[in-house]
């Protein structure tokens, strides 16, 4: 059998090892070895390379330090004639937490397994409304908390998402009504509520973002900046991106509000037929208004949407209104707005694989 022609391939490792440190490479086939690794060159900038003639269709590899420490995380693979960019680290934990009073609400920010650890690497950034009910039980609404952080963590080690950051807004209690809507409900309440949608927008745009992207390794653009709530923080979240698509590229609305105001949002989009550049992530569970998620997801496609590709819906048949429910699905919008930039061969965790059954995918 004739040999495959061989192409140049490379792997570039960012990463600042010490001047005592070097970084090895690891792998299943020519010219590595799972026994005994391959020694990487120092470039200017802290970027370790190798390089070499590539037969193979593709192979797996791994990063160690002093051909003894092994990276986080799965396997990596590269195919014949690619340049690969890494960004590894070498311990797993399980993030930081911070937590600011800077704004009108607090905020906690999340920092993903290997942001101190590599400085070399800048990160996408999810902003999340109801900060109080991702992280912390105590402080969560009933008691049940989304555990962001530790969802967050697992799919980054796992290689099922890109490390992001995520900054959880609190909500400002009574306030939250009027700052997650987008319009005045009349009908609402004994005398209508709502409709401060842009004014909350203006304060995560012009204070939040700019103090996030200051102070820590973002990549700033829309492309990377995403927004994540349930129930009025869906609406809010949606109403946003399609707002300013300038700032958000990403969105995920979970069990969303899409009632308010006898279905002003939906009504709006179904009229304008606009697309606008974001991909968006819609569910709801099967225990409530699951109708107003599909109704909604009609018309996002009326407007040029491609199920799949830049939208998507599920509906979890036996999921209710509820904080718990919305921590078992939230790996599922994470993994489809921060995809992996390079996919390992982990197969999906065991856990993980049950709570992606309990939602029926519609598109």
């Amino acid at each position: 059998m004739a040999r495959t022609e061989g192409e140049t391939t490379r792997v570039n490792i960012h990463f600042d090892a010490g001047w005592e440190n070097a970084l090895f490479l690891r792998g299943d086939c020519a010219p590595f070895s799972w026994e005994k690794g391959v020694t990487c060159t120092w470039t200017p900038g802290n970027i370790w390379t190798y390089e070499w003639e590539m037969h193979q269709p593709a192979l797996e590899f791994k990063v160690l330090q002093n051909d003894s420490l092994w990276s986080a995380g799965s396997n990596y693979q590269i195919r014949r004639g690619e340049t690969r960019h890494i960004y590894p680290f070498f311990k797993e934990g399980s993030g930081l937490l911070e937590r600011f009073h800077y704004f009108d609400t607090p905020i906690i920010v999340y920092l993903p397994p290997g942001y101190e650890e590599n400085a070399a690497r800048s990160y996408p950034v999810c902003y999340m409304h109801d900060g109080q009910n991702l992280f912390d039980p105590e402080a969560s609404f009933q008691g049940v908390a989304w555990d962001v952080h530790q969802t967050i963590s697992a799919l980054v080690l796992s290689d099922l998402m890109e490390g992001i950051i995520a900054v959880g807004i609190f909500n400002r209690g009574v306030a939250r009504i009027h700052d997650y809507t987008p319009s005045f409900d009349p009908s609402f309440g004994d005398e209508g509520a709502g409709g401060g949608a842009d004014t909350y927008a203006k304060l995560v745009i012009e204070e939040i973002k700019p103090f996030i992207d200051e102070r820590y390794r973002t990549k700033p653009g829309p492309a990377n900046t995403g927004l994540l709530g349930s129930s009025l923080g869906g609406l809010v979240s949606l109403y946003m991106a399609r707002s300013r698509p300038d700032v958000f590229g990403k969105v995920a609305s979970l069990s969303s509000s899409f009632w308010w105001n006898g279905q002003n949002l939906i009504r709006q989009i179904t009229h304008e037929r606009e697309y606008v550049p974001i991909k968006i992530y819609l569910d709801s569970g099967g225990k409530e208004s699951w109708r107003n998620t599909l109704e909604m997801y009609r018309a996002l496609i009326a407007c040029g949407y491609e199920p799949g590709v830049d939208l998507t819906c599920g509906i979890a048949p036996s999921h209710s209104h509820t904080e718990r429910c919305w921590a078992e699905r939230l790996h599922l919008p994470l993994t489809f707005l921060f995809p992996p930039k390079v996919r390992a061969t982990a197969d999906l965790p065991e856990e993980q694989h049950k709570r992606s059954t309990a939602q029926v995918a519609v598109g």
